[in-house]
């Protein structure tokens, strides 16, 4: 495989060089960049790195690409959360005018979460081969065609298949997320990714509101119950479909439009099949594990949250059902806050030298997260006590869940969408297991011990931080200290040859800012 003659040259700028010798190099290759792309950059509304990934986040803009792409992939992962659970506040009146059981909704309900976990790892390994845009409108087509025909179902068997493939809506998480990934840079990626997880997440409680308080009522009395929900999914189904063609035809998969490793039949080119989307080699990476541990221990754990809060609540003497729904409600608007944790461990970075910062920032939100977890039995008899405990601890698990995607990208720059679906898929398991601790061993020993393995997450975050590289050393550690796949004399991903390095991870030994292709 023949490498690129600038790939190479990356690899004689190392970022660890101080005085004039970094001073010179960085503006030597600056040049050489701005000079060769001058003409391609000046097309872009927002500042960009080396790769043309935008370095700042103009929140009021929708220009091509970086800012209408941030937007498209926000909108979408709304769309698919609202598809999502879309049937959930419908589940009342589709018993009553169907032959469906409580036994069979709820079997449906599960087989809508494994059919988002199944999205969300083969659409992230997906996406680093065929580019995002494609991914999520086949992901949104498959989910809106099913919605539409759950409107058919008539037995039990059929609505537990179409909950599956509508689903798979729920994998648009990640696959926004790798989207998102490809278009902005180090420097603003956690905002970025903690917007659309926020605004993402709200459809959740969209669906919630619209189909169960406002189209539900209103179509019933006009035209009965039966039609009423079934109108309700198919405007869902609506929705989704033309979510799916903006997707398709309004997003960039990477800001030089089209994803490169894809030929013009929509094949995959050898070079995508060697270095491109690796899932085997995702999930051989330690980073992805521990970083799968600490969204399991923090979006896991807050969604557990929505489940359980009510029946926290409604234990404690004078609280009403009303007054303990209100309260859990909550939970579910704070994950519009996601983006604060990315915002904190972009600005903790550019203090830092390496990923100590974001790392910190990991680690400090986890670890509230946790104490907040093991206190909150402590003070489950007073409402006022309880009430502030579970929405702290709320906030501060969603504002470490966007945190954690503000480090997804890091781990391997050629399989993000893979790391980032290995994540997505494990995270759910945290919200199961606290559960399942709260239901077997009681409110006051379950949310010990799951404050704990919060608290235990964290510190994996600090065991193993990047090493300080000698001078002019070649960047060949990813952020937690192992070997990175493209750097000669590791066992996966090198190109032939040994000497393309297209992709090398600059975060184990930069300070953000200081080499012309460092935000990458």
């Amino acid at each position: 495989m023949v490498c690129d003659t600038e790939d190479q040259a990356v690899l004689n700028t190392s970022p660890l060089l101080d005085g004039d010798a970094a001073n010179d190099t960085g503006d030597t290759t600056s040049s050489q960049v701005a000079d060769g792309n001058a003409e391609e950059l000046s097309n872009f509304s927002v500042p960009v790195d080396g790769d043309n990934r935008a370095t700042e986040f103009k929140f009021l803009s929708a220009k091509r690409p970086h800012m209408r792409t941030f937007y498209v992939a926000t909108t979408t992962m709304f769309v698919g959360m609202w598809i999502w659970t879309s049937v959930a506040p419908l589940q009342t009146t589709i018993l009553d005018t169907s032959a469906i059981t409580e036994s069979d909704l709820a079997t449906a309900s599960t087989m809508s979460v494994l059919g988002s976990m199944f999205m969300r790892v083969v659409g992230g390994s997906f996406t680093d081969r065929y580019g995002a845009s494609r991914v999520m409108a086949a992901a949104l087509l498959m989910a809106s065609a099913a919605t539409c025909l759950t409107t058919l179902v008539e037995t039990g068997a059929a609505i537990i298949v179409c909950r599956f493939f509508s689903g798979f809506a729920g994998g648009t998480l990640i696959i926004a997320q790798a989207w998102i990934a490809k278009m902005f840079s180090k420097n603003v990626i956690g905002t970025s990714m903690g917007l659309v997880l926020g605004f993402g997440y709200s459809g959740n409680g969209f669906a919630q509101a619209f189909l169960g308080s406002a189209l539900l009522p209103a179509f019933t009395e006009s035209m009965g119950e039966k039609k009423a929900w079934q109108i309700a999914l198919l405007l869902t189904g609506a929705a989704g479909l033309l979510s799916s063609i903006a997707a398709a035809c309004l997003g960039n998969d990477t800001p030089e439009e089209r994803f490169k490793s894809t030929n013009k039949n929509g094949g995959v080119s050898g070079q995508s099949k060697l270095c491109g989307g690796n899932f085997l080699r995702a999930a051989r990476n330690p980073a992805t594990w521990i970083l799968s541990f600490q969204y399991a221990m923090s979006s896991g754990t807050n969604a557990a949250l929505l489940n359980i809060g009510v029946f926290l609540f409604v234990n404690i003497k004078g609280t009403s059902a009303a007054t303990a729904s209100a309260i859990t409600s909550v939970v579910g608007w704070l994950g519009l806050s996601c983006f604060v944790g990315g915002l904190i461990s972009d600005r903790a970075t550019q203090k830092t030298v390496d990923l100590k910062g974001r790392y910190m920032t990991q680690f400090g939100l986890l670890a509230v997260e946790g104490a907040l977890f093991v206190a909150l039995p402590f003070v489950v008899d007073s409402f006022a006590g309880s009430a502030t405990m579970f929405l702290l601890a709320s906030m501060m698990a969603t504002w470490a869940a966007g945190s954690t995607f503000a480090l997804v990208p890091y781990v391997d720059r050629e399989a993000t969408g893979s790391v980032a679906g290995i994540v997505g898929f494990l995270g759910g398991l945290g919200g199961i297991l606290l559960i399942l601790l709260v239901d077997h061993l009681g409110s006051h020993t379950g949310f010990i011990i799951a404050g704990s393995l919060v608290m235990l997450s964290g510190c994996a975050s600090r065991s193993r931080l990047p090493r300080a590289h000698d001078r002019g050393a070649q960047i060949s550690q990813t952020p937690w200290g192992g070997p990175h796949p493209t750097v000669p004399g590791s066992s996966a991903g090198a190109c032939e040859g040994g000497t393309k390095h297209r992709f090398l991870e600059e975060a184990g030994s930069m300070r953000l800012g200081h080499s012309s292709r460092d935000l990458r």
